[in-house]
């Protein structure tokens, strides 16, 4: 146990023994009891270890703003850490106590609400800064005997050392921010180049994840870098063509000229170009290669039944050949 920690036996257990020595006392010589709490050293062995972790920074090398949020109702942001591909658990407990801590005091009481989320935005050669502890949180199976406030469970979390060796730290970026209507989801970046995107109550959508190796005991700041865009393209790239953060999955919403849908979809490989993937519906249409006036004269069974084209709205200008009236009629977006 740790230095200067005492074990003492659990609430419950003492309180039977002191119900049962009463009883004996009443008994007089007829009984005979001994008071006993069956610890001995079942409870040695739950210690909290610790050791100097890592320092790390999330450096971003593109040219565009990104984002770094907290997950899974923390309020800070920390690094994912994997050994030969496992992940750790190595989050702090904020609403836990470790196994050692449980045998001196009671469990904390955790609220049902999450905090709203950390959400940074870091600029283009923007910084900032993560730290790992080096600890390492096991699951594990205590006595009852050995909790302070026996709580009708016997698992604890014990917090371990890592052990020197080779790690990979991650974190996941994200390309842009769903700001509710209304709202100014802007900062200003300190001299670092990151800021608090303040009010917002949401995880942002889609990550990548960005990945640096390191070693313990780490002697260097271990640099977490960002090397290009972490948002989608508009419309899906060239198979094959140049891509800038490995690991980048998008997908589209896409038709062919008959309104079949492709479901487009693009992976940035490790060798930054793009692998795209697309279904091939039939189709023996064709549209225009400009967007046809409405109104104007089409061929039924030729021209296409969906054609899509750059345009102000979202959906851009959708035109459909009418084949009733072999006219060009307007696909309304909201119709999409």
């Amino acid at each position: 146990m740790g230095e200067g920690m005492q074990h003492r036996p659990s609430l419950r257990r003492l309180g039977s023994a002191i119900l049962f020595t009463g009883a004996c006392a009443l008994l007089g010589s007829a009984c005979n009891v001994t008071v006993t709490t069956d610890d001995g050293d079942s409870c040695l062995g739950f210690e909290d270890e610790s050791r100097d972790g890592a320092a790390m920074v999330v450096r971003n090398d593109s040219e565009v703003t990104v984002y770094l949020s907290s997950q899974n109702c923390d309020t800070s942001i920390e690094p994912s850490i994997r050994r030969d591909g496992q992940a750790l658990s190595t989050a702090d407990l904020s609403c836990s106590l470790t196994c050692e801590e449980l045998q001196t005091q009671a469990q904390v009481e955790c609220t049902a609400a999450c905090a709203a989320p950390t959400i940074i935005a870091l600029a283009p050669g923007g910084s900032y800064p993560l730290d790992w502890s080096g600890s390492i949180y096991v699951q594990q199976t205590m006595p009852e005997a050995c909790f302070f406030d026996a709580f009708g469970g016997s698992g604890c979390q014990q917090k371990t050392a890592a052990t020197d060796g080779d790690y990979t730290a991650s974190i996941a970026v994200y390309g842009d921010i769903a700001c509710p209507e209304g709202l100014d989801c802007s900062c200003t970046p300190n001299a670092d180049g990151y800021c608090r995107v303040e009010d917002l109550y949401d995880v942002p959508p889609a990550p990548v994840e960005v990945f640096a190796d390191f070693s313990l005991p780490a002697t260097d700041t271990v640099a977490i870098v960002i090397p290009g865009p972490v948002s989608c393209p508009d419309t899906p790239p060239e198979n094959g063509t140049a891509c800038g953060n490995p690991g980048l999955f998008c997908q589209w919403d896409a038709r062919n000229a008959c309104g079949l849908d492709l479901d487009p979809e693009a992976l940035c490989e490790d060798d930054n170009t793009w692998l795209v993937s697309a279904n091939l519906p039939f189709c023996d249409l064709e549209c225009p290669a400009q967007a046809p006036v409405v109104g104007s004269a089409c061929q039924p069974g030729t021209d296409g039944t969906y054609c899509a084209y750059d345009g102000p709205d979202t959906c851009g200008l959708l035109r459909t050949c009418n084949e009733t009236t072999s006219t060009w009629d307007e696909i309304p977006c909201a119709q999409d």
